[in-house]
């Protein structure tokens, strides 16, 4: 659903603006997962997760470590996604 990207760069401007905090990327299927936590220096890391198949099967877990400065491009990409899939799904 489109709603996984909007709340993710909901989540995502607000850990810009502070540099401390989470931002969260799950899928209803539980497939894909990815938290970004801010340590309020700008420092992030995200801890990830793949999984071949919804709900069994091949996972993958790996972290990634970076700055806030390759935030705003997530945004941009994020932006572009949601303008050519529009809104689908519900976020309550």
């Amino acid at each position: 659903m489109t709603t996984d990207f909007e709340l993710f760069k909901f989540e995502l401007d607000k850990l810009y603006d502070k540099l401390d905090g989470t931002a969260t990327f799950a899928t209803l299927e539980g497939q894909v997962e990815m938290k970004i936590i801010g340590d309020s220096l700008g420092n992030l890391k995200a801890d990830c997760m793949v999984m071949d198949n919804a709900g069994f099967g091949n996972k993958l877990e790996f972290k990634i470590a970076f700055d806030q400065t390759k935030i705003p491009k997530i945004i941009n990409q994020l932006e572009k996604i949601m303008s050519k899939f529009p809104k689908s799904g519900d976020l309550d």
